[in-house]
């Protein structure tokens, strides 16, 4: 190793990594922090396959250099390797392998697994291993290989509040330190992986960094297979990283797999292989969208398609596939939550910050708190928490009327978005979003707007943005909404509804009808999410009567 990589390792890796093995008490805490999720065999396999499909394989090379710089057990080379061994057309290479990894018992177990499979194949290769953290060493290898498989780590650098009560304020402290002088190195490091956004100070995604090394890993001309979440692919930060993906490289294949699959054990959430080759970008993508490991919907991306992925955002519509995009290019001509709210001047807010709540709340007082668990669409069921005025000054939009929704949610729920009405003299958490109203006369607009955003024609245009657990204002604000809001029907539906809670397929008829989309495109929607055959049943008897 060089002295200005020795140099970096010291200064900004290891006093993380060691601060994280000393405070983790068991193997399953330094997993969750530092974001180790197995690749799931049949994905990677799947994954493997396109890469040798795409990968044109030089004459002239007798040596394949091949690296995963975030190894782990070592499966991915293993897989590969296995999967070479059936291609006439790599029968007389030889290899040199690398293998890097931060946990060095991951290392030891990539590194034997790899040389059983090269002794059970009888390739010719050679296993360089080295317990590195390759957001370091990265720089003295770039584009020296010609196949990188690998799978960052899935997590945000970031203090772990689960050690504030074990340790001393020194040693937080101390510890707090370590990661922002690592969080500084990696912004400096890799300005295309940061987000655009930032919630507090922290927020450097080390999947994103991860994606970054590798691909500057490969050579001109080298591929990549990466696993990653899916919300690389569609998330509002990674606009920077997403385009320089899209425009200096050529994607071969992006497949995607639902939360729903529980692929990666307890993280519930979507994701994403993709090969990516090493040359000036903008070819077609070749797009899968897996039902199960085995069962998937695919197509190649046109340039019509890949024209309005340009516009927006490089912003993929994995959830629904994209044989959806038709209707999302409806949809893109329609005003957006955020215009409709500065017509009617309703603002986005935020009003008390849950940390260390029940020190800002009591049991008696006027202003009744509201948290995420407590709405539910159309419904608000007050837990006998109120906001205790002697500790806290309330912002001046407790006054107001507040649509709220569910700031966090699950990838594997029915409904993301659960949003219902405040009334004045609430005061709102965190965990919600909140959108107000301070003229009671504009209340008529408030109701149609909960009424779209509880639809799920709003819902499908959601689901291609929120692959995170996170509903955000930032979100909801650049999704559509019929251009007709003033709708009595729409509202006294609503009012009614949130006294009987029986009248939600009247809803969603009628905003699909304001949307201005046909039967068959709302059946079309209907069909990507799973309702019961009772719920379907009672849906179709409607359709007949008003659409």
């Amino acid at each position: 190793m060089d002295p200005v990589s020795e140099m970096k390792l010291q200064i900004f890796s290891n006093q993380y990594y060691d601060f994280v093995d000393s405070f983790a008490k068991s193997d399953f805490e330094s997993g969750k922090i530092l974001g180790k999720y197995y690749t799931e065999v049949s994905i990677a396999e799947n994954m493997i396959k396109d890469l040798l499909i795409k990968y044109k394989l030089p004459d002239n090379i007798t040596t394949i250099r091949v690296i995963d710089p975030f190894c782990g057990d070592g499966r991915l080379i293993t897989i590969l390797l296995s999967q070479v061994d059936k291609l006439d057309r790599y029968k007389k290479k030889s290899y040199e392998i690398v293998i890097w990894d931060i946990d060095g018992d991951a290392l030891k177990k990539a590194k034997n697994s790899i040389s059983k499979i090269i002794e059970k194949l009888g390739i010719e290769a050679s296993i360089r291993a080295e317990k590195v953290d390759a957001y370091v060493m990265y720089s003295i290898e770039e584009e020296n290989f010609s196949i990188c498989v690998t799978n960052p780590p899935w997590g945000l650098l970031k203090p772990q509040k689960i050690f504030n009560e074990r340790y001393t304020q020194k040693e937080i402290e101390d510890y707090k330190k370590s990661i922002a002088l690592y969080d500084d190195y990696m912004k400096s490091e890799f300005p295309l992986s940061q987000p655009t956004k930032k919630f507090g100070k922290w927020g450097t995604n080390l999947a994103r960094t991860g994606v970054e090394v590798a691909l500057k890993l490969v050579s001109n001309g080298g591929i990549c297979g990466i696993v990653s979440p899916a919300s690389l692919f569609n998330d509002q930060v990674s606009v920077p990283l997403r385009r320089w993906i899209f425009e200096r490289h050529d994607v071969y294949s992006i497949c995607y797999y639902p939360a729903e699959l529980k692929l990666f054990g307890t993280a519930d959430i979507s994701s994403i292989t993709a090969v990516i080759e090493k040359n000036q970008g903008c070819k077609l993508p070749y797009v899968k969208i897996y039902k199960n490991v085995t069962e998937h919907e695919s197509m190649q991306l046109t340039e019509e398609d890949l024209d309005y992925l340009r516009k927006n955002q490089y912003s993929l519509p994995l959830e629904f596939g994209f044989t959806a995009i038709d209707l999302y290019k409806y949809l893109d001509k329609l005003p957006t939550v955020y215009e409709f709210c500065q017509e009617h001047h309703f603002r986005f807010v935020r009003e008390l910050d849950e940390t260390r709540v029940a020190e800002k709340l009591c049991t008696d007082g006027k202003i009744v708190f509201a948290k995420g668990y407590m709405v539910d669409r159309y419904q608000f069921n007050e837990d006998g928490l109120y906001l205790n005025e002697e500790k806290v000054c309330p912002p001046i939009t407790v006054d107001g009327w507040k649509l709220v929704w569910r700031d966090v949610s699950r990838n594997s729920q029915k409904r993301r978005i659960k949003a219902t009405i405040l009334n004045p003299g609430c005061i709102v958490g965190n965990s919600l979003g909140a959108i107000c109203n301070m003229n009671e006369a504009e209340n008529t607009f408030l109701f149609s707007l909960l009424a779209v955003m509880n639809s799920i024609v709003f819902e499908f245009q959601a689901r291609g943005q929120l692959v995170s657990n996170h509903v955000s204002a930032g979100v909801i604000k650049q999704l559509r909404i019929p251009v007709q809001m003033d709708d009595e029907r729409l509202q006294e539906l609503v009012c009614n509804n949130m006294k009987t809670n029986k009248l939600e397929w009247e809803i969603e008829i009628r905003v699909a009808q304001l949307y201005g989309i046909s039967r068959e495109q709302f059946l079309n929607i209907i069909s990507r999410f799973e309702f019961s055959r009772e719920e379907l049943d009672e849906l179709n008897v409607l359709l007949e009567l008003y659409y």
